[in-house]
C-alpha cells in the first residue's frame, strides 16, 4: 500500500498526501511522471491511495479502471423521497424517529447510515463500523467533505461517527442497551444481486459470516430492534432468528428481531 498524488498539481497536493500517509501509516511516494501502473509495479503494491484535487481514491492493481471512492450511493434519492413524505424500507423496518440512536455494524459506503442520520435528525446519534481501515478512512473523509446540494443531507453525513473496528469486538465493548437499533448489511450470499456501485468495495470487503455470537451481542446492545438487510431468499433470516419483512419484487428484504 502507498499514498501518492495525481500528476497535475502535485506540489499543492503533497502536504495533504503526506498527512494521509501518516494517518494510515502507509509510505508516501512522490508521483513525478510515473503512471499509476508503473507505481504499483515498482512498489510491488496491490493498491494505492491517489490524492487528487477532486478527492481521494483507492486504486487496485487488478482493476485500475474501477477505483474505490466515497459517494452517497442510493442515499441521495432515498433522502429526496423522504423529503417528499414518501417511505423508505429501512426507516420503516427500524421505525426510525427523531432522536433515536443507530449502530451500523457494516458501514460500507454509508448509504444506510446517511438515511438513518437524516431520519433521526440533529438529536439522533449514528455510529458506523468499518473493519477495513482504508475504507473507513475514505468514507469518514467523504462524509465530512461531500456536498450533496441538500443542506439537511450534508448535515446528516457530518453527524455520522465512523469507527474502524471489527463489529463483534465493538459490540462486546458497547454497553447494554447502548443503541436503539443495531443494523447489519453484510455481503449478500449471492453477489449477483448486489449493486454494481459497490463493486470496488468487494475487492477488500470483510466476508466473515454473521455468527450467532454476533447477533446475541447485538441483541444485548440494542434497546428496540436488531435489523438485518439481506437477499430475499437468504437463509440467514431463519438461521439467525430474524422475522423477514417480505417486499414484493425487491431483491433484498429486511429481517427484524424485536426487543423493546
Amino acid at each position: 500500500m502507498l499514498v501518492t498524488t495525481s500528476t497535475r498539481g502535485q506540489e499543492k497536493l503533497e502536504d495533504q498526501a503526506r498527512k494521509i500517509a501518516e494517518e494510515l501509516q502507509f509510505p508516501y511516494i512522490k508521483r513525478k511522471r510515473y503512471s499509476v501502473q508503473q507505481m504499483l509495479k515498482q512498489c510491488q503494491a496491490e493498491y494505492l491511495i491517489l490524492v487528487e484535487t477532486e478527492g481521494i481514491k483507492c486504486i487496485f492493481k487488478e482493476d485500475i479502471k474501477n477505483p474505490f471512492f466515497f459517494h452517497p450511493s442510493s442515499a441521495m434519492f432515498r433522502i429526496k423521497r423522504l423529503g417528499k413524505g414518501e417511505h423508505d424500507p429501512l426507516v420503516q423496518a427500524a421505525e426510525l424517529q427523531e432522536g433515536m440512536s443507530f449502530l451500523d455494524c457494516t458501514l460500507g459506503l454509508a448509504s444506510d447510515s446517511i438515511v438513518a442520520s437524516f431520519a433521526t435528525g440533529p438529536t439522533g446519534f449514528v455510529v458506523g463500523i468499518e473493519s477495513v481501515s482504508v475504507f473507513a478512512y475514505l468514507v469518514q473523509q467523504g462524509l465530512q467533505e461531500w456536498d450533496a446540494g441538500i443542506a439537511d443531507m450534508n448535515a446528516a453525513m457530518k453527524r455520522i461517527q465512523v469507527k474502524n473496528a471489527e463489529h463483534l469486538e465493538y459490540l462486546k465493548q458497547s454497553p447494554t442497551d447502548g443503541f436503539d437499533i443495531v443494523y447489519f448489511d453484510p455481503m449478500f450470499e449471492n453477489q449477483q444481486v448486489e449493486s454494481t456501485g459497490i463493486s470496488p468495495l468487494k475487492k477488500m470487503a470483510n466476508y466473515s459470516p454473521l455468527s450467532v455470537e454476533v447477533i446475541e451481542e447485538a441483541k444485548r446492545v440494542a434497546r428496540q430492534k436488531v435489523i438485518l438487510k439481506d437477499s430475499s431468499y437468504s437463509s440467514r433470516f431463519h438461521a439467525l432468528g430474524f422475522k423477514a419483512i417480505e417486499r414484493k419484487y425487491a431483491s433484498h428484504w429486511f429481517g427484524v428481531i424485536e426487543l423493546g
